[in-house]
């Protein structure tokens, strides 16, 4: 859609210069028509996630179209918002092609807004398999701002998710993970099941992911330990006595993990497990095992917070 008047103020919130592996490339281009009789001096000013501003100047002549290669302006691999100000009425457009992710080439066009404002509305969106939707927030005020995003489904249903923009930036939301599973659950489990020595290394890296992704502060639990597979040295009597002591609890402790769940291990009968899994906190014959005491230790070092499972004799 084109501009129905020239103006003195443009705004630009959403542009890339990303251009690496895993990005793919990006080419932002601004265009300035100046309809003008005289000519035109714009301002630019670049504003960049968190913050920080670059400024840039361009002389436009009456009656023609300027064209800006933003990558040129600042550089690489760069999320940038612009601001152009100009002493004349003019018309601004931002074209950007691009290989999204080194798989999908193509490009687009946007018209440039000629003012802020506090209210705005999309209303197509769907982060469907094989969709990524973002939503770009420029603040070019002298202060922060508290946007508050409201997602609208088609089932009548609403989500709301509250972004701080830095004075003079540009902020990124990715709508795919705000409205994701991980955006609404109170917590996260992992199943490490067997290989205890590896227990403390699953949680810390599946800690370290959700963090990476705007989740960091979910609750990660661990789920169902406490009967490996037999069949190998590790999964012996000692080694399940090890996975549910000093090395694979142990360890989950030691890497801050706070809520654990251990399987009630009661042996199937002697030669009847399809798997061979036998070695749990007890035997087939409720004969408590190695593990058990184990579990006994450190019950007696937690709190009791009094809607521990009943159901496990002591």
């Amino acid at each position: 859609m084109g501009a129905t008047a020239p103006g003195t103020s443009w705004f630009l919130s959403e542009g890339t210069t990303r251009n690496n592996e895993h990005d793919g490339s990006f080419e932002e281009w601004i265009s300035i028509q100046n309809p003008g009789d005289v000519s035109a001096n714009v301002e630019f000013t670049y504003m960049f996630a968190a913050g920080g501003t670059q400024q840039d100047t361009l002389t436009v002549p009456a009656h023609s179209r300027e064209t800006v290669l933003v990558n040129d302006i600042v550089g690489p691999d760069k999320d940038v918002s612009v601001q152009l100000d100009s002493d004349e009425p003019i018309v601004v457009e931002r074209p950007m092609y691009f290989n999204y992710h080194n798989k999908w080439p193509g490009g687009t066009v946007e018209l440039a807004c000629t003012e802020a404002g506090k209210t705005w509305y999309f209303a197509e969106g769907t982060t469907r398999e094989g969709f990524e939707e973002w939503l770009t927030l420029q603040n070019p005020g002298a202060q922060e701002a508290a946007a508050t995003i409201t997602f609208m489904f088609s089932d009548g249903t609403t989500q709301q998710k509250t972004v701080m923009l830095p004075p003079d930036s540009r902020t990124t939301v990715g709508v795919n993970q705000s409205v994701s599973m991980a955006a609404v659950c109170d917590g996260i489990a992992i199943h490490p099941y067997d290989y205890p020595e590896w227990w403390s290394w699953y949680y810390s890296y599946l800690c370290n992911m959700v963090s990476a992704h705007g989740y960091g502060n979910k609750e990660v639990t661990v789920t169902e330990i406490g009967w490996p597979h037999a069949g190998r040295v590790e999964f012996s009597v000692e080694g399940q006595r090890r996975a549910i002591g000093e090395v694979g609890v142990g360890g989950l402790f030691g890497a801050g993990c706070k809520k654990i769940w251990i399987y009630e291990d009661v042996d199937d009968p002697p030669g009847q497990s399809w798997d061979e899994a036998y070695n749990g906190l007890f035997d087939y014959y409720g004969n408590p095992m190695p593990a058990w005491d184990e579990y006994k230790k450190w019950q007696s070092q937690l709190p009791d917070y009094g809607n521990l499972p009943g159901n496990l004799p002591w």
